[in-house]
């Protein structure tokens, strides 16, 4: 069986295993606190449009990484967990009726950090790396596990480099915080967050609010 078969498969069953949860519509993934909100609505009402991400090549190399760099990890650092799931029931005092969930799933967590690793394809001059959604989301996560620390790491394919940032905890942002926020922009219908992420969402040709 080829490589990208075997991932290619992996995939899919994680996809089919997701698929209910996916519609949940108070289910917050940690990823949809720091993107455009509106993608939280379109994945619940057309989650099978995520099935566009499961063959996409780019991606599948990223898991490749992502997979290489987490059993090295696990290697040199015994005690660390690797893809550790959380989730975290959460009210908020804005919407008394609703409970909400936040769930998410960081690549790497150990003693004292988190990391995340991410694979770009070169370096953009006119994005100062670290970018800003990953930040955010990675205090999300230093938040949800209570950690003080933790590490973006950047794989540039393009450029052959490996880039790593330390990023400090910022105690008075909670996840409870970054949900009330994005709410509020869907209720605001304040979104995208960036002009740029129309270019890669996957939901544009159903959403009405695409910048060009």
């Amino acid at each position: 069986m080829r490589l990208y078969d075997i991932i290619l498969s992996s995939r899919l069953k994680e996809f089919e295993k997701r698929l209910l949860e996916m519609q949940i519509s108070n289910l917050w993934y940690v990823t949809e606190l720091t993107q455009c909100p509106k993608k939280h609505v379109f994945r619940v009402q057309y989650p099978h449009l995520k099935l566009a991400n499961i063959v996409n090549a780019r991606l599948l190399l990223g898991d490749i990484i992502h997979n290489g760099l987490e059993v090295l990890i696990a290697f040199r650092i015994p005690e660390a967990r690797i893809e550790q799931e959380i989730e975290k029931k959460v009210k908020l005092k804005a919407y008394p009726n609703a409970d909400f969930i936040i769930k998410g799933r960081a690549d790497i967590v150990t003693e004292h950090y988190v990391y995340e690793v991410k694979t770009i394809k070169s370096i953009n001059n006119d994005r100062k790396l670290p970018l800003d959604h990953h930040v955010q989301q990675l205090l999300a996560y230093l938040d949800l596990f209570n950690k003080d620390y933790g590490r973006i790491v950047y794989v540039v394919l393009n450029e052959g480099k490996i880039l790593e940032y330390d990023i400090t905890r910022e105690k008075e942002l909670t996840v409870e915080d970054m949900l009330l926020e994005q709410l509020e922009r869907l209720r605001n219908k304040d979104y995208p967050i960036e002009e740029w992420e129309c270019n890669y969402c996957i939901y544009k040709d159903v959403c009405d609010r695409v910048i060009e």
